[in-house]
């Protein structure tokens, strides 16, 4: 009996965790497709033939189902609304498993010093 009742616990906090997991993934999407957005309504900036820069980060897994499909329509909606030529650069933070406050100005300080131009 013990045992069933350990099992329906680690289920109840597995089933409690995922659900969790897909509330980031959804914010994440509804952060993402608001800055997609922001962007396909942005005037558009002529830059002379110099490359935008755009960096995407993303703070959980990059291989998750969602992320993909929305990681292809922000590139796709980001490439043709510009006028210029796009880098397009993507960042995995994997910022879920490590604790947040530990890296942000480190994370910060890399991305600085990655992407200056």
């Amino acid at each position: 009996m013990a045992a069933w009742g350990r099992r329906a616990g680690f289920a109840r906090r597995w089933q409690a965790a995922a659900s969790a997991r897909s509330r980031v993934a959804a914010l994440v999407g509804l952060a993402a497709l608001s800055l997609v957005a922001g962007i396909a309504s942005a005037a558009p900036q002529h830059s002379g033939g110099v490359p935008r820069r755009v960096v995407i980060l993303n703070a959980t897994d990059p291989y998750l189902p969602a992320f993909l499909a929305l990681d292809g329509a922000m590139r796709e909606v980001i490439r043709t609304d510009s006028t210029d030529p796009v880098e397009l650069f993507a960042e995995s933070l994997d910022m879920h498993r490590f604790p947040r406050k530990l890296l942000d100005g480190d994370v910060a300080a890399l991305l600085r010093k990655k992407y200056r131009e």
